[in-house]
C-alpha cells in the first residue's frame, strides 16, 4: 500500500533540491558575470588607446 505522507514528503524534498540547484546555478552565473565584467573593465583601463581609437576619426 502506498503511504500518501511519504509521497508528499518526497515531492517536497525534490522541490527543495530543485530550488537548491537553481540557487547554485544563479550564484555561478553571477560569479561568471562579475568576473567577466571586472576582467573587461581591467582590460579597458590597461589599454586606453583602444578606448580612444573611436574618437580619433
Amino acid at each position: 500500500m502506498i503511504d500518501e505522507n511519504s509521497i508528499g514528503a518526497e515531492s517536497a524534498e525534490s522541490g527543495s533540491d530543485l530550488r537548491l540547484l537553481l540557487a547554485a546555478l544563479a550564484m555561478i552565473a553571477a560569479g561568471i558575470g562579475l568576473w567577466a565584467w571586472t576582467d573587461g573593465r581591467d582590460a579597458a583601463s590597461s589599454q586606453p588607446h583602444l578606448l580612444l581609437a573611436g574618437q580619433n576619426r
